[in-house]
C-alpha cells in the first residue's frame, strides 16, 4: 500500500478497507469490482489507484494486513505457558476461532483467499505459507523432542509436515465430506467456523490423539 494511504486518518483506511473486503470475501478475484466499491464508497476511482497502484498491489495489501491480524492471536499464544506441546497446538484452534469472531471480515476475506481458483498467486501463496510453516512446526518439534514431548525416533520435518497434512486434511473434511457451507456463512455476514466450534474442535482432538500416538 502506498504512502498516499498510509497517510489518511486510521479510521478511513479502516472504512475503505472494509469496503474491499467485503468485496473480495464475497467475488472471486476476477470478479471482485473496484468500481463498485468506489461507487459505494462514494470517491473517485482514481483515488484508488494513488492510494494502491492496481488491483493486484491492493489484493496483496489486502492479504498482508489480514494476515498480519491473524498473527497477533497466533504468537499471543506462549507455547512455554503449555506443558503439553498438544494442548498447545489445540490452543492455536481456538484462537483462529477467537479471531473469527474478533475480525470477522479478515477471517471472511483470508477463507476466499485460500479457496479463490482464479486466484493469480494462489500457488506461489501456497507455497509460501507452506515454507513457513514447515519451518515453523520443525522448530517446535525439534524442541519438544528435546525435552521427550515427542519421539526422536522419528525425522522433525516428517513430524512437521504430518502436522500441517493433518490440518489440511480436516479443513477438507470438514468442507467436502461433513459440508460445512463457510461461503454461505459469508455471503450472510457471519463468522467462517466459528459457530461449528465445538464440532471442529472434535475432529481437532481425534487428529491430535491420532498423532500423539504416532509420535508420543
Amino acid at each position: 500500500m502506498k504512502e498516499t494511504f498510509k497517510r489518511l486518518p486510521e479510521d478511513k483506511q479502516e472504512f475503505i478497507l472494509g469496503a474491499f473486503l467485503a468485496e473480495f470475501a464475497k467475488n472471486d478475484y476476477e470478479n471482485a469490482s473496484i468500481s463498485a466499491v468506489v461507487k459505494s464508497l462514494g470517491i473517485a476511482k482514481g483515488s484508488i489507484y494513488q492510494y494502491f497502484g492496481s488491483k493486484m498491489e491492493l489484493y496483496k495489501g489486502l492479504i498482508e494486513v489480514c494476515t498480519a491480524e491473524k498473527m497477533k492471536y497466533v504468537e499471543g499464544v506462549n507455547q512455554d505457558d503449555f506443558w503439553d506441546f498438544w494442548d498447545y497446538y489445540r490452543e492455536l484452534y481456538v484462537q483462529g476461532f477467537k479471531f473469527d469472531l474478533e475480525r470477522p471480515q479478515h477471517s471472511q476475506f483470508l477463507f476466499r483467499v485460500s479457496q479463490d481458483r482464479s486466484n493469480p498467486i494462489m500457488e506461489e501463496m501456497q507455497k509460501e505459507n507452506y515454507l513457513k510453516s514447515l519451518l515453523y512446526f520443525n522448530e517446535l518439534v525439534e524442541k519438544q523432542m528435546e525435552s521427550g514431548t515427542i519421539s526422536k525416533d522419528y525425522d522433525p520435518q516428517f513430524v512437521a509436515q504430518t502436522i500441517i497434512s493433518q490440518a489440511n486434511g480436516l479443513r477438507e473434511y470438514l468442507l467436502y465430506i461433513i459440508e460445512m457451507d463457510a461461503q454461505g456463512s459469508i455471503e450472510e455476514n457471519n463468522t467462517v467456523f466459528a459457530q461449528e466450534q465445538d464440532r471442529i474442535l472434535k475432529y481437532v482432538d481425534q487428529s491430535i490423539g491420532f498423532m500423539k500416538k504416532a509420535f508420543g
